[in-house]
């Protein structure tokens, strides 16, 4: 019996932890670029049909994240999940006229390491990685 309940005691910190990278363990509230989290979220505000703010629901206080995509198609209500890595931060001016900033994410489908890119911008083109 000890031994269960200490298991559980050991395991209470990791339900604290959002569902960022397994690698880097870090709560999505603290995220970096780079950073890889599972997402689950929903989205509020469509800023165009490839980019809109919304909130995650996979912790205990929702954050707000802006979302990128060149696959999929965004708007007001759409649910999205999957493993997002963040890119950058968006700031922005909310109703009540306070500025905000949130993390930005992109599929991992759709992320290009920025060393790789820089590789692809030095190849002539027609050339292979």
């Amino acid at each position: 019996m000890k031994k269960i309940v200490l298991l559980f005691l050991a395991l209470i910190p990791l339900l604290f932890v959002s569902s960022c990278s397994v690698f880097t363990r870090v709560s999505l509230s603290h995220a970096t670029i780079g950073d890889k989290c599972y997402l689950n979220a929903t989205i509020f505000q469509a800023v165009n049909s490839h980019e809109a703010l919304a909130t995650t629901s996979r912790e205990l206080n929702s954050i707000v994240v802006k979302l990128i995509t060149s696959e999929d198609t965004y708007y007001d209500g759409k649910k999205v999940s999957g493993t997002f890595v963040m890119v950058d931060t968006y700031t922005y001016e909310n109703k009540q006229e306070i500025i905000k900033t949130v993390p930005v994410f992109i599929k991992v489908s759709e992320y290009k390491e920025p060393a790789l890119l820089q590789e692809q911008e030095k190849k002539p083109e027609g050339q292979k990685l």
